[in-house]
């Protein structure tokens, strides 16, 4: 950031784009993060992740009336809170023994999941693929967190990328925003996917490029591959630290908790009391977590959500040894059970 030409940003940015957003940005999208983009026509940008979604779903219901959204449990609270918002239909993809239909639109953090860090496998991908591809359903893949494992064993092929290689005329979204891994206050978002698709969120976005000057930014920050490679790896480098800190503080409980988590999260089990309650009582010992009920679509009070991105390794650490009192059982129930 201190060696950023703001003068450059600001002249590239100072007037209106094309609606579909900054050409610099789709143009260095496509060269250097497409998965199945091969022209700067295949792409569009919104404000953020979330503005995407919000498209792709009012787009959808436009082609598909009866829509429903398919998500893959835990999913990311923001994509069940807009599906209610415009009254869509939601199901978990555990509940349909791998069959879809064609008013189905699956959404899908397919790397490093918020809430739980979880990377599907390659396996679990094709699969969900051949389900979209065989009964002809809507995809819209949130890649948020995709570049935080461009150079780690967690890359695996995208499901766009094989759903569109499969059926070319497929409804299929990847949504790459770059909040989590560049700039979280641009509020930037290049979307990809089929020409069926993007044409049919462009029926519903009606700006005059969203945000040149947050696209030039984001532009300048990622056009040089080595300094976003080491900013890539400081990010690691501080999530890597941060969950160290978080697994040492378990160990160090009476009953060490089984935490599974990666990327931005750790998805800890609130076996004892509700999850919506454990939240509660953190708040009261000086601990900041998310209730894990709202990422299920049975708002199920199982989990709570930590992150360990923004605070130092020792607070964090600090904070996962005050949450004992807060999720474990009460020490007569420890007695009876030991």
């Amino acid at each position: 950031m201190e060696s950023l030409d703001a003068g450059a940003v600001l002249r590239r940015g100072f007037n209106y784009s094309s609606p579909a957003g900054l050409d610099d940005l789709r143009e260095l999208f496509v060269d250097r993060f497409a998965t199945c983009a091969v022209h700067v026509d295949d792409t569009l940008v919104t404000g953020g992740a979330l503005g995407a979604l919000d498209l792709a779903l009012r787009a959808l219901l436009r082609d598909r009336p009866a829509a429903r959204l398919v998500v893959l449990e835990p999913t990311y609270r923001e994509a069940l809170g807009i599906a209610k918002a415009i009254g869509l239909p939601v199901v978990a993809w555990s509940k349909l023994a791998g069959v879809l239909s064609r008013d189905d639109v699956v959404y899908v953090v397919s790397t490093f999941n918020n809430p739980d860090g979880r990377t599907i496998s390659a396996a679990e991908r094709d699969n969900l693929a051949a389900a979209i591809v065989e009964a002809d359903a809507a995809l819209i893949e949130d890649a948020a967190y995709d570049l935080l494992a461009a150079v780690s064993a967690d890359q695996v092929p995208g499901v766009c990328a094989t759903v569109t290689q499969r059926r070319g005329n497929a409804w299929a979204l990847r949504l790459m925003s770059f909040s989590k891994t560049v700039v979280p206050g641009a509020r930037v978002c290049v979307v990809e996917g089929s020409a069926r698709a993007l044409a049919a969120m462009r029926t519903v976005k009606f700006d005059f490029g969203t945000s040149p000057v947050a696209c030039a930014l984001v532009a300048e920050l990622v056009r040089d591959p080595r300094t976003l490679d080491r900013h890539l790896a400081l990010i690691r480098e501080r999530l890597g630290r941060g969950r160290a800190a978080a697994d040492q503080a378990f160990r160090a409980w009476d009953r060490p908790p089984s935490v599974v988590g990666a990327g931005y999260f750790l998805w800890l089990p609130s076996s004892h009391v509700s999850s919506t309650e454990a939240a509660v009582r953190a708040t009261a010992v000086g601990v900041r977590v998310s209730d894990g009920a709202p990422f299920f679509v049975d708002h199920r009070p199982t989990h709570l959500r930590l992150s360990v991105a923004w605070e130092p390794a020792e607070r964090i650490h600090e904070a996962c040894l005050r949450l004992e009192e807060s999720v474990a059982a009460p020490k007569n129930l420890l007695e009876e059970t030991s």
